[in-house]
């Protein structure tokens, strides 16, 4: 009964990997400043259509 959620789950944490590797420049490292990400956190909720990856979004940067 859980099967589609965990699959929704799996596919919105690759997207937002991905989109993460994507925004990302190469040449800064790994650990960011809290800033940036709090910034890149607030750019990926507002490009969010859907709940899922608001929720998400805030799960993965505030957590």
């Amino acid at each position: 009964q859980n099967e589609p959620w965990q699959a929704q789950k799996h596919l919105e944490l690759n997207w937002a990997n991905s989109a993460f590797r994507r925004l990302a420049p190469r040449r800064v490292a790994p650990r960011a400043p809290r800033p940036c990400l709090r910034r890149f956190k607030l750019c990926l909720m507002r490009a969010a259509p859907s709940q899922a990856r608001l929720h998400l979004a805030q799960a993965l940067f505030t957590g």
